[in-house]
């Protein structure tokens, strides 16, 4: 009896999901020669402090406190403020703009040059809701715009936003398993082993 419950808790983590739930993800990857900023994902909002509405331009800003990204229609979002942020990815402290192509939701993450670090979401965004996101720099490479490969995350207070600089080279990345995730993974496995060592 053990032996069976312990298999269906085992097949019941293994289908269970994956990835972090809520977590928004900007991956800036070199595809066919072109610079591609891919984001996508949702975001948590409860217990975030709203900052009101503003509008925007498309572009980044690597480096300095006034660091940048912004991408799809370059309208207005409705910004809330960060709780942690990983600050800059890179040196230039100049404002690439504008994109050669952009699509999707209007976005930002705004270091307003130390004041209040920032996130902009589409006006009237529901927590949860999908994101997508895209802008590309034709002829353009990561080093060439001083950005530093790694990944960096910006906090709220109950949600994250990371960014992976130089990732997989397809504009889309994976989302990497959580450490608990992957507890809960090896406990399925283990599960699973524990069941078949009885039976036999």
């Amino acid at each position: 009896m053990k032996s069976k419950i312990l298999g269906l808790l085992a097949v019941g983590l293994l289908a269970g999901p994956m990835t972090a739930n809520a977590t928004l993800i900007i991956n800036v990857t070199e595809v066919g020669g072109d610079v591609v900023f891919s984001t996508n994902g949702s975001l948590n909002l409860t217990g975030a402090t709203a900052l009101g509405g503003i509008g925007y331009a498309d572009g980044f800003i690597p480096g300095g406190s006034n660091w940048y990204i912004a991408s799809g229609a370059g309208g207005s979002v409705d910004n809330y403020a960060l709780t942690s942020f990983a600050g800059a990815f890179g040196t230039s402290e100049s404002f690439f703009s504008p994109p050669s192509s952009t699509s999707g939701d209007d976005f930002f993450i705004w270091g307003q040059s130390g004041a209040t670090e920032q996130v902009g979401v589409p006006v009237g965004y529901i927590s949860g809701s999908s994101i997508t996101s895209r802008m590309a720099f034709n002829g353009a490479t990561i080093a060439g715009f001083t950005m530093i490969p790694g990944t960096y995350v910006y906090s709220l207070p109950n949600d994250t936003i990371t960014l992976n600089i130089g990732g997989d080279g397809d504009g889309g990345g994976a989302a990497v398993p959580e450490p608990a995730t992957l507890a809960l993974f090896g406990l399925a496995l283990a599960g699973l082993g524990l069941s078949r060592r009885r039976k036999a």
